[in-house]
């Protein structure tokens, strides 16, 4: 039986996304969504702001809240397997179109 290598991915500590899928469209989706997921930051002007904050309650004051990477770690930690993304995070992070 052949070996599926078109899901294999390996995450470098330079927070890059390689995989062996040769479709470029693909891959640059994925690292697009991978930089969101380790870049958004929670603004206080968010309307769950004050819920959502409480993801990291060891987090300082005034530090900013990288919310879908301290949610990633308590999945890990808990081992979850669905992570929930709010639609209007995702649609006004800032991008490049791949």
């Amino acid at each position: 039986m052949a070996q599926n290598n078109q899901s294999r991915r390996i995450i470098n500590n330079d927070d890059d996304v390689y995989e062996s899928n040769r479709n470029p469209v693909a891959r640059s989706v994925e690292n697009c969504f991978y930089q969101f997921l380790v870049n958004f930051e929670l603004s206080p002007d968010d309307e769950n702001y004050d819920q959502l904050i409480q993801i990291n309650p060891d987090r300082l004051e005034g530090e900013p809240c990288k919310y879908y990477a301290d949610c990633a770690g308590k999945m890990a930690q808990n081992e979850e397997k669905t992570m929930y993304i709010n639609f209007s995070h995702l649609s006004n992070f800032p991008h490049e179109d791949p």
